[in-house]
């Protein structure tokens, strides 16, 4: 009589046979496993046992599905049976929030807002949060609805700082309503770059956007002397741009006007960039710059290999600027 009931590895003796009864040890373990299976639009787990497998089926996608047509009841419901759904990502690495506001279903959007407040920071694969979408999409009213949500989130800053800059959307939409809200809840944000480097201010100057220029610098002051990943400043990206207009308008100021004279990562001033381009908005920034009384400054300025602006201009044959250059007495 067996004291332990038998495995499926041990042998028992048949009748009249002469082999000792024992068990053979297989070194064979056997753990529960969790199988995540594409099924059609949603994805299914199925968790297999020891001796049988048992199968859990749960459409992880339902909540996702709610939020892309708008079904406020069914993602109420998906909502009450598994609050985990709201943090849930497809395969674009959306979250059901990012469906709901991308499908203009902003009824939809508030609830899950207000039953997952961090999900308008959480990133997709694009890099872009569902806050970023909302100010795409110009609802004030929702914007204000996730800071005030997000008020208390410690963390919230940290994030917003990642991923698709939601103020550089704002400025692109000349949106100074817009602006006001983001630096209402997140001043900070005046201070930080976007994916390509640049600062509010600088990324308003490079594209010529005079009005916003003019709004950040009466409520940001100091936001001139905040650098771009390369170390340039606002006077770089207008001057590149071609933009005298947003030059004259940042010259105007003049607690930081001696960041005209300031050089990039390179060494590099505003003159440095403008004179190296043949382009005839270049041309018009170097005779503005070369009028000013930092003109003759910003002439002997060397960058990183010792080359003045002039020099650059000879280097890239541009043959206007490097006489307006000379014609400038030392």
């Amino acid at each position: 009589m067996y004291l332990h009931e038998p495995s499926p590895f041990e042998i028992t003796p048949t009748l009249g046979s002469n082999l000792v009864p024992r068990e053979i040890n297989t070194n064979i373990l056997v753990y529960a496993i969790t199988i995540d299976v594409e099924m059609g639009a949603g994805r299914y787990q199925t968790n297999n046992f020891q001796h049988g497998i048992r199968t859990n089926v749960i459409d992880d996608l339902e909540l996702h599905t709610a939020a892309r047509c708008g079904n406020t009841k069914g993602a109420q419901e998906a909502v009450g049976k598994n609050k985990g759904l709201l943090c849930h990502k497809d395969s674009q690495g959306d979250i059901p929030l990012h469906l709901a506001v991308e499908n203009g279903h902003m009824e939809l959007a508030f609830f899950l807002v207000k039953e997952h407040p961090q999900g308008s920071y959480a990133l997709n694969h694009s890099k872009i949060s569902p806050l970023y979408l909302v100010v795409c999409r110009k609802d004030l009213d929702l914007v204000k609805d996730m800071f005030c949500r997000l008020a208390k989130d410690d963390k919230a800053l940290d994030n917003l700082k990642k991923g698709k800059s939601i103020v550089h959307v704002a400025i692109a939409d000349n949106n100074k309503e817009m602006l006001h809200t983001i630096f209402k809840y997140q001043r900070e944000l005046i201070k930080c770059t976007n994916e390509d480097g640049l600062t509010p201010l600088s990324d308003a100057s490079l594209n010529g956007n005079l009005d916003i220029v003019r709004y950040l610098l009466k409520k940001f002051p100091n936001s001139i002397s905040y650098p771009n990943d390369d170390k340039s400043n606002p006077f770089h990206k207008a001057g590149l741009g071609g933009h005298v207009e947003v030059l004259k308008e940042l010259y105007s100021n003049s607690i930081t006007r001696g960041l005209l004279l300031a050089g990039d990562h390179r060494g590099r001033t505003v003159l440095h960039l403008a004179a190296k381009e043949r382009d005839n908005k270049l041309r018009d920034v170097v005779s503005y710059l070369l009028n000013l009384k930092e003109g003759k400054d910003l002439i002997k300025k060397k960058d990183e290999n010792f080359r003045t602006p002039g020099d650059l201009a000879k280097m890239s044959s541009n043959n206007q600027v490097e006489q307006l250059i000379k014609g400038i007495k030392p």
